[in-house]
């Protein structure tokens, strides 16, 4: 059973793509919200495996995973009855991790971006001019090479005005990365309504000013994957058939692994680099057009190259 969640998408032009704006219908599995639960909003320094788990179990809390069809929701991403014992400060966190998931999840369906980088690891580690101290939660690329600027917002109720526009100044605040002008900032909007979540996906208007950031891509993709390669090297192994290797990671249920063309990737010495860099045909011709992963057997893995597999405590969807 797949979980569905509607979607408003609004304010994209010619940069990206008009005709993505409109209203939609998003359906996302079991191992699409855990993979982006583990993914969003992590850094490469090294998170606890007992964080890791409280945010699964989290997630758990934040969306009903009913072990059979519920016929009052059935399909929908909703919250469990679980969520109306929670008092405000729970609900607050937990939804703000939920606008993570979403975030995740939707700039790999819409912007065809597999890879989310949570900015504020890198305002030490790379060179960033971020004069203000209101700016996005993350930063992305499209497989095309476009850099994007997001801003995620998980909350209860729907944006009123005010809170929509700080949502959009902090979008805004990255115009530059590497560089390149960031072709869109993006502001995802979480919400709960009648115990269903639904989702903003907007572009706001640009600013004329903004700050820059300077990043190295061989460092990005590493550390994309670096919370997952943590995972695996704690658990136990599972062997699958085609040579693929998962791990059981057993606090929260589920299987992880990398998909094989990703781990070779990860364990050569070449830099990845984008499709629009300089001296990309050198470095990495493979990544040039950064073709689908092929399933490995009847594993599929995300967009990312991230292979998750609930356990018998999580649904099938």
């Amino acid at each position: 059973m797949p979980f569905e969640l509607p979607v408003q998408v609004s304010g994209f032009g010619p940069a990206i793509s008009p005709d993505m704006n409109g209203f939609f219908l998003e359906c996302f599995s079991t191992s699409d919200i855990i993979r982006a639960a583990v993914l969003a909003g992590y850094g490469a320094g090294g998170v606890d495996w007992r964080i890791r788990a409280w945010r699964i179990a989290s997630i758990r809390m934040a969306v009903n995973f009913p072990v059979g069809p519920s016929p009052m929701l059935l399909g929908k991403l909703s919250h469990p009855r679980a969520w109306l014992q929670l008092d405000p400060s729970e609900k607050a966190s937990i939804s703000n991790l939920l606008g993570n998931i979403a975030t995740k999840l939707l700039c790999e369906r819409i912007l065809d971006a597999p890879r989310l980088w949570f900015l504020d690891v890198y305002r030490n580690r790379f060179s960033v001019k971020l004069a203000g101290k209101r700016r996005p939660d993350f930063f992305t690329q499209t497989r095309a090479g476009q850099w994007l600027s997001v801003e995620a917002k998980g909350r209860s109720y729907g944006p009123s005005i005010p809170k929509l526009n700080s949502a959009k100044t902090q979008a805004n605040a990255v115009v530059r990365i590497n560089g390149s002008k960031v072709v869109a900032h993006v502001v995802c909007w979480t919400m709960s309504r009648g115990g269903a979540v639904s989702a903003r996906f907007h572009d706001p208007e640009p600013a004329d000013e903004g700050d820059s950031l300077t990043v190295e891509p061989g460092e990005l993709f590493r550390d994309y994957y670096e919370p997952v390669r943590q995972m695996m090297q704690g658990s136990p192994l599972v062997e699958y058939p085609h040579g693929l290797k998962l791990f059981r990671f057993e606090a929260a249920d589920f299987l992880i692994g990398i998909h094989p063309r990703i781990e070779r990737y990860l364990e050569t010495d070449i830099d990845y680099v984008a499709p629009t860099d300089a001296g990309f045909s050198k470095k990495l011709p493979h990544f040039r057009a950064e073709p689908p992963l092929e399933p490995v057997g009847e594993i599929v893995a995300g967009p990312d190259g991230v292979i998750i597999i609930p356990g018998r405590s999580w649904p099938v969807a």
